[in-house]
């Protein structure tokens, strides 16, 4: 049991640290690195004390590697954190980034939906702080930080406080859509 959870870990760190695997989600056997591998071979010993003094061995390299910032292990929290900390960013995560959560398919939790390549299409949140700027154009800044601004003209009958529930979306061709109060307006993520 405890190699199995083992091999597991050693899977999720092959994927992370893969160059070949970050582009494509799926570690192939030449994208694998050779700390990954070993640990992979020991399972076709038969003699059980060679099994273990292999695994001893591969878990050693793998604890070095990870030691020396050649490997590093990510789990499936820290996956979706990074993933809403991008959103409304131009920023292209690698594959490995994209949570599929066994098998591809749209998914919606925790204040977010994403849809069946693991990207995420909108996100649900309260404003903490919200202000209107020099033109009038609404902000609000998110419970984790982000900042989101109006950048279509802003109806000046349509007021917004602090707590109020957004939806935000995205749009064709990079474009954000963002929802309050059941008022729909673009948006751009300035922090």
């Amino acid at each position: 049991m405890k190699s199995l959870g083992f091999s597991v870990l050693a899977a999720a760190v092959s994927v992370i640290a893969s160059p070949a695997a970050s582009q494509t989600g799926n570690p192939s056997p030449e994208a694998r690195l050779p700390v990954f591998d070993a640990l992979i071979n020991c399972r076709k010993i038969g003699d059980a004390a060679e099994r273990l003094a292999c695994f001893d061995k591969a878990a050693d390299q793998l604890a070095a590697a990870q030691t020396a910032g050649d490997v590093v292990v990510v789990d499936r929290q820290e996956i979706k954190k990074a993933q809403r900390s991008t959103f409304g960013f131009n920023v292209a995560l690698p594959q490995v980034f994209k949570d599929k959560g066994g098998k591809a398919e749209a998914k919606e939790e925790k204040g977010q939906k994403t849809d069946e390549a693991g990207d995420i299409e909108a996100i649900t949140a309260v404003a903490t702080k919200v202000w209107q700027g020099a033109r009038g154009e609404w902000n609000f800044q998110l419970e984790d930080g982000a900042v989101w601004r109006q950048t279509d003209a802003p109806d000046p009958a349509r007021s917004f406080k602090n707590g109020v529930t957004v939806e935000i979306k995205k749009g064709k061709l990079g474009n954000f859509f963002l929802k309050a109060n059941g008022a729909l307006m673009r948006a751009k993520r300035d922090s």
